[in-house]
């Protein structure tokens, strides 16, 4: 019976995600662009990146180089934090971040009534993983919130744990954190302590090293090494139907079937159709890089999305 419950499983997640993205609906700079816009197909440009994304996205700054030769392309690596201070201030005209605005970055858009364009690239995931030994396969969203919260402990809510595992992220100026507010926490403060280190590969190590923690990354950062297990989540949906836990898949993103869904945008300072504009469409509706994300293993965002079932069958 478990093995078979455990091939059900496998098969249920083994669908296959087909992308249609037409080269025709990638935007295209124009030709006779007009002269009092920026050259977009040649000078400098120069912008800030969420430096959690180095791993995902340097492939992508390559396939716009081989598309642009003529664009001389600077890519700063920062935290979130520093990158849309960056936007704030007029010194980048674009940033690449996984994020929402915070809530004082918020009231300075309201403020000054500013309207910066963003382009989502892709959908990604914010995940609960272990290195496969501790003794917990599975999350439920409510005892989470309670957790990081209102001061529960999970030894509260499982009584199979030994000792109260340690979560690890990290720190508060990056997205994996911020994320985990606007997530998890729904927003409000989080009351559990967690262990902040400087990178997603120093949350790696941890978590390698230590079979009492809990790491908090993005799907993309653990969806191509096996020695980590997603522990699977349950939940309330917004209809109000449970949805119960499912194996961490970008199927299941799809499906708007896992909790804590998040997105990868570019922001652009101005609206206006220059040199930033193109280069954020190109991330974000450019073919290539869209079949990119999707064989990474996240969401593509400009894309039409089929899930095709396994034709896998139990003998």
């Amino acid at each position: 019976m478990k093995k078979n419950r455990t091939f059900l499983i496998a098969l249920l997640i083994a669908s296959t995600i087909q992308i249609a993205c037409n080269e025709s609906n990638s935007e295209k700079p124009k030709a006779n662009q007009s002269k009092s816009e920026q050259s977009i197909n040649e000078g400098k440009l120069v912008v800030y990146v969420d430096t959690l994304l180095i791993d995902l996205l340097k492939p992508v700054f390559k396939f716009y180089n081989e598309s642009y030769p003529n664009i001389d392309l600077t890519v700063n690596y920062v935290n979130s934090r520093k990158a849309v201070s960056y936007l704030f201030s007029g010194d980048a005209e674009a940033i690449v971040l996984s994020r929402n605005y915070l809530k004082d970055e918020d009231s300075l858009n309201k403020e000054y009534n500013l309207r910066r364009p963003e382009m989502i690239m892709a959908y990604d995931g914010l995940v609960f993983f272990t290195n496969g030994k501790l003794n917990l396969d599975t999350l439920n969203d409510e005892q989470i919130y309670n957790i990081l919260t209102q001061h529960k402990k999970f030894t509260d809510f499982y009584s199979n744990l030994k000792s109260e595992p340690e979560l690890v992220t990290t720190g508060i100026n990056n997205s994996h954190y911020q994320n985990l507010i606007f997530t998890a926490c729904r927003n409000n403060s989080l009351t559990k302590n967690i262990k902040l280190v400087n990178s997603t590969h120093d949350i790696l190590d941890e978590v390698k090293k230590d079979n009492n923690k809990i790491g908090i990354a993005y799907l993309s950062d653990i969806v191509k090494k096996p020695e980590f297990k997603m522990l699977r989540i349950s939940f309330i949906n917004k209809e109000g139907k449970r949805i119960p836990p499912q194996v961490v898949h970008q199927g299941y993103i799809v499906q708007e079937k896992y909790p804590y869904i998040i997105e990868h945008k570019v922001i652009l300072r101005e609206d206006r159709m220059n040199k930033p504009f193109w280069f954020a469409s190109y991330l974000s509706k450019e073919t290539k890089v869209q079949k990119y994300f999707l064989d990474y293993g996240i969401v593509p965002a400009f894309a039409k999305i089929e899930l095709v079932p396994s034709e896998n069958k139990i003998n």
